[in-house]
C-alpha cells in the first residue's frame, strides 16, 4: 500500500461543477474508464496539489492526493462549497497501492461489474497503475490479475520515470503548472471556465514564454537522497537554482524530477544538486515532448 496518498470523496449534485470550478482539469472529461489529474492553484497560479481523480461506483468523485496535504486541503476546499450540494469526506476506508503488471489488468478492472476497486491507468507506463479501493478489494485485484504491488521507493522511481510531479509540503505553492509539465500531462484545459489561478495560466502558455521545465535528472552519488524542494546549482550559481520535485534511489545512485531552466539545458549548464560543490547531475527529458503547445 502507498500511505502517503489519501483518499477523498466527493459527492452531491454540484461535485462535478464544483471540481470543475477548482481545478485546472476538464473535470467533464471524467468517466469510469477515464480518470484524470488537475491541480488546485492560488489565484498567484502557484499549484497548491495535485488530484487524481476517479469516478467511483456510486458516481461520486474519489480524489486521490498527498496524506501530508489532505487536511489542509479538504479545510480549505470546504471554504468554497457556500451553498452548493456539495459533500467533500475523508474515505479512510479506502487506501491506495501501487501496481506493476500485465496493462490488460487496467481494462479487467476497469470492466469489473462490483467496482469494488478503481484503477487508473499511470503517465506513459500502461502496465502501471493507481488501485483504490478497500483493502480487501485491492489485496483481491492484485492477486487476481497478477499485478504486484509496489514499494514506495519503488513507487516513486515508477513516477519519474513517466515524468509524473507530485506535490508535497516542501513544494507547496513553488511551481505554476508549466514548470510540473502539467500542460504537457492533460492535467491543463486552455478551454473550460475559470478557475483560481488561471489568468496567470492562459497568460504564461499564450503571451509569455515558459522559462522553466521539468526533466528527469540523475546521479550516481546516493550517499543523501535528495529531497522535494532541494536546491539545484546552475553553472556553479546559485541565484536562480533549479528545484527538486521527487527523488528516488536507482541501482547505486539516484534519479530524480527537477524543475530546470530551460535556457540553461538548452546550452548544456553544469548542474549540481543542493549546492554548488554538490554531485553533478545528468539531465534528460521526460518520456513525452516538451513544446509550449497545449497537450
Amino acid at each position: 500500500m502507498l500511505p502517503a496518498y489519501s483518499v477523498v470523496r466527493v459527492s452531491g449534485t454540484a461535485a462535478r461543477t464544483f471540481l470543475a470550478r477548482q481545478l485546472t482539469c476538464d473535470v467533464g472529461a471524467l468517466t469510469s474508464e477515464h480518470p484524470i489529474c488537475g491541480a488546485w492553484l492560488t489565484p498567484k497560479g502557484r499549484a497548491i496539489c495535485l488530484m487524481h481523480l476517479l469516478e467511483s461506483a456510486d458516481g461520486s468523485v474519489l480524489s486521490l492526493l498527498p496524506a501530508a496535504l489532505a487536511s489542509d486541503v479538504l479545510a480549505r476546499l470546504r471554504l468554497f462549497v457556500l451553498r452548493e450540494d456539495v459533500m467533500l469526506a475523508p474515505a479512510p476506508e479506502l487506501c491506495v497501492a501501487g501496481l506493476a503488471g500485465s496493462a490488460t489488468g487496467v481494462a479487467a478492472a476497469l470492466g469489473d461489474q462490483d467496482r469494488e476497486a478503481s484503477a487508473m491507468a499511470f503517465g506513459t507506463h500502461p502496465s502501471t497503475m493507481l488501485l483504490v479501493g478497500t483493502k480487501h478489494a485491492v489485496n483481491a485485484f492484485a492477486t487476481k490479475h497478477a499485478c504486484e504491488p509496489m514499494t514506495i521507493d519503488d513507487w516513486d522511481r515508477a513516477q519519474i520515470l513517466a515524468g509524473l510531479p507530485v506535490i508535497v509540503p516542501a513544494t507547496r505553492e513553488a511551481f505554476i503548472p508549466q514548470m510540473l509539465n502539467l500542460d504537457r500531462l492533460g492535467a491543463v484545459s486552455f478551454s473550460k471556465g475559470c478557475y483560481p489561478g488561471q489568468e496567470i495560466v492562459a497568460r504564461t502558455q499564450h503571451l509569455g514564454r515558459i522559462k522553466r521545465r521539468m526533466f528527469v535528472a540523475r546521479t550516481g552519488d546516493a550517499h543523501v537522497l535528495a529531497a522535494p524542494g532541494d536546491p539545484v546549482a546552475v553553472n556553479g550559481e546559485m541565484d536562480a537554482p533549479g528545484r527538486v520535485v521527487l527523488a528516488a534511489s536507482e541501482g547505486a545512485g539516484q534519479v530524480m524530477l527537477a524543475v530546470l531552466p530551460l535556457d540553461a539545458v538548452d546550452a548544456g549548464a553544469t548542474f549540481r544538486l543542493a549546492s554548488v560543490h554538490g554531485p553533478q547531475l545528468t539531465i534528460s527529458p521526460p518520456p513525452y515532448p516538451l513544446d509550449d503547445a497545449p497537450a
